[in-house]
């Protein structure tokens, strides 16, 4: 598959939770309870996160050494966009992009309205993440391919846990924006649908990647 392949599913329109699930006990003030909301129409989504392999079509020399089917890693915002801008010129699709806050989360939730998209709680087969919550190893202590995990509802891979992944939400501080989903070297708080943290656009984390959505003119908010 080469990156003008990449698979994609479509997430239905309708109704979603957004925010902190009414069970989450780690939700704290900076992350009120959410509610259910009407979003748009539908759109597409990558079945798991960009690639290694997808990446190298965009830029050969990186990661030579590293298994294609893991997640492109140590990408900055920056990069992410740059990435998008190349995929839009050779793809001529300018629907492609990096997710809004809401299309993020109503993909990771697969219309579920609790704390993980299986449930309230998260085992070690569910999702990537390195230690539980009494901080005992119980992962594997390292990245996987993506298609790893389980499926959501949705059927998409590691929207939660292996990478974290950039979205277009600016954060609060200037030159940043917002990841989600939790990484392969988390905790289970940090995997939560509603979680999300914000870091430097130049930030290159090995534990952070992207995904991308297309846009066909329907689209959530921010």
């Amino acid at each position: 598959m080469t990156v003008l392949e990449m698979e994609t599913a479509t997430v239905p329109g309708g109704r979603t939770w957004i925010g902190a699930s009414l069970d989450d006990k780690f939700a704290n003030g900076g992350e009120p309870i959410g509610e259910w909301i009407d979003i748009g129409g539908p759109f597409e989504i990558g079945r798991h996160p960009v690639t290694i392999h997808e990446w190298r079509e965009f830029e050969p020399g990186r990661f030579e050494e590293l298994d294609g089917s893991l997640p492109a890693h140590g990408i900055s915002w920056i990069d992410a966009v740059t990435f998008v801008g190349w995929l839009r010129r050779e793809t001529g699709d300018q629907g492609w992009s990096l997710p809004s806050a809401h299309e993020w989360e109503h993909a990771a939730r697969a219309g579920t309205a609790t704390v993980f998209p299986g449930g309230n709680t998260l085992n070690p087969s569910d999702a990537n993440f390195l230690y539980d919550e009494a901080i005992e190893r119980v992962g594997s202590g390292r990245m996987t391919p993506v298609g790893s995990y389980p499926a959501n509802a949705f059927g998409l891979y590691d929207m939660i846990g292996n990478v974290c992944e950039w979205t277009k939400e600016p954060g609060r501080r200037t030159g940043s924006h917002r990841i989600r989903g939790g990484a392969w070297d988390y905790l289970p708080r940090l995997l939560r649908c509603s979680w999300s943290d914000e870091i430097p656009d130049d930030s290159e984390r090995d534990n952070v990647g992207f995904r991308l959505v297309r846009r066909s003119g329907n689209t959530l908010p921010a």
